[in-house]
């Protein structure tokens, strides 16, 4: 795990590194899902989250829908 401090400024922004940013495949502009647990801020790579619910797992690259998601769509 590679941990590094940033400032955010005024306007609330924080820049990513560019080590992190190639890592996950991020280069250019890439849009990200961004989350909160408790005290503990997450980043994804919108690729690899549900754009429903922000899941992580079985994430449909096609539909870019979780499996579970899916799931509750066709229930209804």
């Amino acid at each position: 795990m590679c941990v590094v401090e940033r400032k955010i400024d005024k306007l609330g922004r924080i820049v990513l590194p560019m080590d992190f940013r190639k890592a996950l495949g991020m280069e250019g502009e890439a849009e990200v899902v961004i989350g909160i647990n408790g005290n503990t801020i997450t980043v994804r790579g919108i690729d690899a989250a549900c754009r429903l619910c922000g899941s992580v797992e079985q994430v449909s690259k096609h539909l870019k829908v979780c499996s579970k998601c899916i799931a509750k769509i066709k229930n209804h």
